[in-house]
């Protein structure tokens, strides 16, 4: 009956049984099925202007002088294994227990130079204004010292502020790491925007497997870290390539405290 109306209305010469059938599956609808969507605002001036400036400094061409790091922060819970595991042998691979012990949480700050090929997490026990700042001062002091200026691309989370420098450096400290900071904030409700959380995504992909590990677990995103710093390592204009660079952890979450528990990320993989 459908082909036959198709055809009289001359929408088509001739329609087949199968072709009735695939468009009538493609229209069918399936109200258990669900995709989470970034829907954009409608008629947002605002999120214009970040977008645009944001794809600006992305196609700026590679300065060493003048970096570009996309900087992002996530929460990860720490979590710690109950019962021993079984070690690997021959034709049987590692076995660990399903259950586990809550250790807290704790929060990764990504670092990602994507013209450099580099990237740094900084694990600490929290993300306020107080860390931000010290991340800001380590960005000009230990990453990238003989830097002019670092371009900083992040969101606009109510931590990224650059007067948290002055609440937490004296004033002329606090100038002086300011002038050596350029920032380009992700609109709101696009920070996909941002390339750090692409990292993330893949540090989250390479660590899946090693969920288990309660001792290995910061020593795998060391790893992790090392190979994507290894991996298609491109030298800077003057023929210098930056460092591999670790992962390391504040003053209030020590690196011992950490390893001897395992990070694992409260959103989980798909995959896990």
């Amino acid at each position: 009956m459908l082909s036959s109306q198709m055809v009289r209305l001359e929408y088509v010469d001739e329609v087949s049984h199968e072709t009735v059938r695939q468009v009538m599956r493609g229209n069918e609808l399936k109200p258990w099925l669900k995709k989470e969507w970034c829907i954009p605002p409608k008629h947002s001036a605002d999120f214009v202007y970040y977008m645009e400036d944001v794809l600006d400094v992305y196609h700026r061409p590679v300065d060493p002088m003048h970096p570009i790091i996309c900087f992002d922060e996530t929460p990860v819970q720490l979590v710690s294994e109950t019962r021993q595991t079984i070690p690997m042998k021959a034709d049987q691979p590692e076995r660990y227990d399903y259950e586990y012990r809550r250790e807290g949480t704790a929060n990764l700050f990504m670092f990602f130079a994507p013209l450099q090929n580099w990237r740094h997490i900084k694990v600490t026990e929290r993300r306020t204004k107080v860390d931000w700042a010290w991340c800001m001062r380590d960005l000009v002091d230990l990453h990238f010292p003989n830097a002019e200026r670092c371009v900083v691309v992040e969101d606009q989370l109510n931590t990224h502020s650059p007067a948290a420098l002055y609440e937490v450096f004296e004033p002329a400290e606090a100038k002086r790491i300011l002038d050596r900071l350029e920032f380009h904030f992700t609109p709101k409700h696009g920070s996909w925007l941002n390339m750090a959380e692409i990292e993330f995504s893949v540090l989250t992909a390479a660590n899946v497997w090693m969920a288990t590990f309660p001792t290995r677990q910061l020593w795998s995103t060391r790893l992790w870290l090392g190979k994507q710093n290894a991996t298609a390592m491109k030298p800077l204009s003057n023929g210098v390539s930056q460092p591999p660079m670790h992962v390391s952890s504040s003053r209030n979450c020590t690196q011992s405290s950490i390893s001897k528990r395992m990070l694992r990320n409260p959103y989980p993989s798909k995959h896990a």
